[in-house]
């Protein structure tokens, strides 16, 4: 197509990638679980679209259980169904089913593909949290597992994955700063 990408849809792929990275950022800066909640469905649709067309099945599919386990998480507080913690354990379960698919899709597994699922476990950790001061504690560890993978996996870097999980690192600090460290400085 052009040096920059080898298809259009590598094209649309990174453009996605780069939508998502856009919602990503704006998310931490929410000092609601809820609204934390709504962006990132919208942030795993984006990216499941985007990895499903770079090929990256494991980040695909754990983007899909990323939708799941945030519609679920969103109705804490609303539903008595949805406050057992058992969902946590059920999600970090799945995220482990996700990946031995995507390798059953691929033909093979390489290390490469566990570092999401590692990440994705301290998202589902993060997510199921109440209080954003701990939603941003545990969501620390996931940036760099995600990273490796988006800059590693199966050839082609994903741009957008790739700036993501730099700037959500950068976004989770900031709010810190703004949020957390500030408060306990102030009192």
């Amino acid at each position: 197509m052009n040096m920059f990408f080898e298809s259009p849809l590598e094209a649309v792929a990174q453009v996605l990638g780069i939508i998502a990275l856009i919602l990503t950022i704006i998310c931490y800066q929410f000092n609601s679980q809820k609204k934390i909640l709504l962006i990132q469905i919208c942030c795993a649709v984006l990216f499941t679209v985007n990895l499903g067309l770079l090929g990256k099945w494991a980040g695909s599919l754990l983007n899909i259980h990323g939708i799941a386990r945030a519609l679920v998480f969103y109705q804490r507080g609303r539903h008595k169904w949805a406050e057992s913690n058992g969902w946590v354990w059920l999600f970090c379960v799945l995220a482990g089913v996700c990946v031995a698919l995507s390798a059953l899709i691929k033909g093979s597994i390489s290390l490469i593909d566990i570092l999401p699922f590692v990440g994705t476990v301290f998202s589902t950790i993060s997510l199921s949290q109440t209080d954003p001061k701990k939603i941003r504690r545990f969501m620390l560890f996931s940036p760099p597992c995600w990273f490796v993978y988006h800059l590693l996996a199966d050839g082609t870097p994903n741009v957008g994955g790739v700036l993501n999980e730099i700037f959500v690192l950068a976004s989770i600090l900031v709010a810190m700063f703004r949020y957390d460290f500030k408060k306990k400085r102030e009192e």
